[in-house]
């Protein structure tokens, strides 16, 4: 089945052909003309992506989706290529055919400050959040890192239920973040281990060797145990995977030290690179160890709730209101 959508409502047809038919027919009654054959084929190809990637994440980048689509032999690994599946989702989402939330740009953001209605409002939210640490526990601290912004989002789905932090170089990292991520842990007896995930080029292999010196280096001047290991991506993954490929650009200063082809981190389907995290992060867990966390922060957080239920908040800001008056 291939889930077609138009306007936040999503259908399921049979067939490409039926999906074709679809999109016709809604673009007949917007006064548009039916889709070229090899346009058609394209769309339908964007929709069975997001068919797959959204029963793991609510939305991808468009870099992402392109690597999901060269994956499928549905458009070329080129740069004309990757500018038509801009072009279309582009057209996608303004017919209403994608909604705009399926589509992910972690480059740019904002900062906003948080607020709140009421101090009801916020103790509940408090309430809500509450966590325990799970890590202190533990017989060590784990950390993901990883080369690509766009990545963050499919990411931090697991490493926030795991309570890992993700960091995210966007290339090579600072000092200063090496140094604080190492820094945090100053005070602490057990070892801490980084994965890091990247791309497999030679500017992205040298991304992990320069991290790995740094934190080591910061490790060895601040007295903490660090272990750095490169989870993704390894030339053993590429071949078992059947990854993608793209010729390793020659411009690279870096390319006279690699041989072989390039692949981007994004290759890898987003459920796959989940689960390759996910399976890190749980080897180190001791699951009895766990299990008693989770029990505690149970029980602290219905002795928060009971809290925040026996404050007198309505008073509070009438007494407020008759000093003001």
């Amino acid at each position: 089945m291939i889930g077609v959508s138009y306007r936040h409502y999503q259908y399921e047809v049979s067939s490409n052909n039926d999906a074709v038919q679809f999109i016709n027919q809604i673009r007949k009654v917007n006064g548009k003309n039916n889709l070229q054959d090899d346009t058609a084929e394209l769309w339908v190809n964007i929709f069975k992506v997001f068919t797959e990637v959204r029963q793991v994440v609510p939305s991808i980048t468009l870099r992402q989706l392109f690597y999901q689509l060269v994956s499928k032999n549905a458009i070329p690994k080129t740069e004309a290529g990757y500018k038509k599946v801009m072009r279309q989702l582009r057209a996608m989402r303004r017919e209403k055919f994608i909604p705009y939330s399926w589509v992910a740009d972690n480059t740019r953001w904002v900062r906003r400050a948080a607020s709140y209605t009421d101090l009801r409002s916020f103790l509940d939210e408090q309430s809500r959040i509450y966590r325990k640490s799970i890590w202190n526990s533990q017989d060590n601290f784990i950390e993901i890192w990883c080369e690509k912004d766009a990545l963050a989002g499919v990411i931090s789905d697991v490493t926030y239920s795991w309570d890992v932090p993700l960091y995210v170089t966007r290339g090579y990292s600072s000092d200063t973040l090496a140094y604080n991520a190492v820094n945090h842990y100053q005070d602490e007896n057990k070892p801490v281990k980084i994965y890091y995930f990247g791309d497999w080029d030679p500017s992205g292999k040298d991304i992990s060797r320069d991290l790995e010196e740094k934190t080591q280096y910061f490790a060895d001047d601040l007295g903490v145990r660090v272990q750095f290991e490169r989870c993704a991506l390894l030339p053993q993954q590429i071949q078992m995977w059947d990854l993608p490929t793209r010729p390793t650009k020659k411009t690279d200063s870096r390319s006279k030290n690699f041989s072989g082809d390039s692949v981007e981190l994004d290759a890898i389907p987003p459920k796959q690179l989940q689960e390759i995290i996910e399976g890190i992060i749980v080897s180190n867990v001791d699951p009895k160890i766990y299990k008693r966390t989770l029990e505690i922060e149970k029980v602290e957080r219905e002795n928060l709730e009971q809290l925040i239920q026996k404050l007198d908040l309505g008073s509070t800001f009438a007494n407020e209101g008759r000093a003001g008056a």
